[in-house]
Parts: structure tokens; sequence; C-alpha cells
């Protein structure tokens, strides 16, 4: 997958690091984070933890030296946000590290990860998911709290997730909009604005808690564009999640 995009953000956020330094959690008061009239919500959260999950489930298609596997662990074992798909008759539960993480499934795992108990907004509607829909609370939940995006009246569930709406997605429901916002709108000392892609302030912040997967192999990196397979999606929840 073409990564130069992604290494061209990277340097960028090298010569912002010093800007974007965390605050301890005492000192951090972000309210809901807004960006671009958007909302997110729940507490910033800047240190890194390593958490060790209870598998809570066995898989039928993740080894145990899978890269993800701690990640996997975490958000589709001991806890239920991705686990999408039934157990097999020997009682394992096939996850589908590789197959790309559909729009629906990522609102559901965001909502129930985040905000597990809120319900749809009867104010909003889809052209492509009906209100019967059994996606259509999660759905609803990820656009109404602006975590999630549609194209006009379509949210297009079936299409996959990119890691430029999955660090969004995140860093919203993280509390972080305002920051995001500080850094899209980055500006020369005389007030020149920098020409910076759409999404930069939050891929730089998503970045930053460390929401994409170092390979180590560029072969194996994923751009800001390209679909992301569930094995990803999961490691950018456990980040956020355990951040």
């Amino acid at each position: 997958m073409a990564a130069k995009p992604l290494r061209r953000l990277v340097a960028v956020a090298a010569s912002l690091t010093v800007l974007l330094l965390p605050q301890p959690a005492s000192s951090v008061r972000a309210e809901r984070g807004v960006l671009a009239g958007e909302r997110g919500s729940g507490p910033p959260m800047w240190t890194v933890q390593t958490v060790s999950a209870a598998p809570g489930a066995r898989w039928s298609d993740v080894p145990s030296g899978h890269w993800a596997r701690t990640a996997i662990d975490f958000v589709a074992g001991s806890n239920a946000w991705m686990r999408d798909f039934k157990a097999d008759a020997d009682g394992t539960y096939p996850f589908r590290p590789d197959t790309p993480e559909s729009r629906r499934l990522f609102a559901k795992a965001l909502v129930k990860a985040f905000e597990p108990t809120a319900e749809a907004d009867p104010s909003i509607s889809f052209s492509d998911v009906p209100s019967a829909d059994r996606s259509f609370r999660w759905v609803s939940v990820a656009v109404s709290r602006g975590w999630m995006q549609t194209d006009g009246a379509a949210f297009r569930p079936t299409e996959a997730v990119t890691v430029r709406e999955v660090h969004r997605a995140l860093v919203l429901a993280l509390g972080l909009g305002e920051l995001a916002a500080g850094a899209q709108s980055i500006h020369l000392r005389d007030g020149t604005p920098l020409d910076v892609p759409p999404g930069f302030g939050t891929l730089l912040l998503g970045m930053r808690l460390g929401l994409r997967f170092n390979h180590g192999d560029e072969a194996l990196d994923v751009g800001p564009d390209d679909p992301l397979p569930r094995s990803e999606v999961a490691w950018s929840l456990y980040r956020a999640k355990t951040a």
C-alpha cells in the first residue's frame, strides 16, 4: 500500500511534536472536542498504558503470534466491541483480521466502546440505513456525535473505513477535537495558513497517540485513505482505549 503521504505526515508530525506534547492528565481541561463544528465526547487521555487482556474468546484465525493478537483479545475478547461473527461448531470465533472493516461495523465498535448506552437520534435519517436496520442505532449515534460523517444522506455502511476516518473518529471520541482543530489551522507567525490536507489535525493526533501500528516494513504500512483491515482497526481502538 502506498505510504508516501503518511511518511510526509510523519515528517510534519515530528517537526510539530514540541507544539503538541501531552500535558499531565490533571492539567487537561478540554470540554467536548469541536472540529469544524462537530462534537467529540469523553475526557482527553494521554498516558500510555500496557493492558494485558484476558482472551475472553478463542480465535479460529488469529494465532498467538499475530502482531495484533493483544489488541484483538482486548477489543473482541475481554470486550465484545468487535466480536462480530458467530462462534464455529468447535467454540472458536472467527475474527477475520485481514477483512476490510466496514463503516457499519466500525460505527458499532465505536459506540460500544465509548457510549454504549446512547440511543439513536430520531431526527437523523439515512438513505442507505433504514431505521429498522439493526445497525441504525450505532450509525445514528456515531453520526450525531460527529465521530463519523455522511455523504449527503448516505452513510455508505458497507464501504471500508480508512486510516483518516478511523483516526478522526477516535480522536473526536476521546474529546480532543479542539486540539485537532488547532493543528488543522496551523499557520506561520505572521498568520499565513499552511496548506494541510483534510483531516490533518486528527491524523496528527492519531499518530501522536500511536493509533497506527508501525510494522517496521513500509510495504505493510497503510496510507491515510487505504481501506483498513480489521486487525488495524482493532489496534487503533485498543490504543485509543488504553492510552
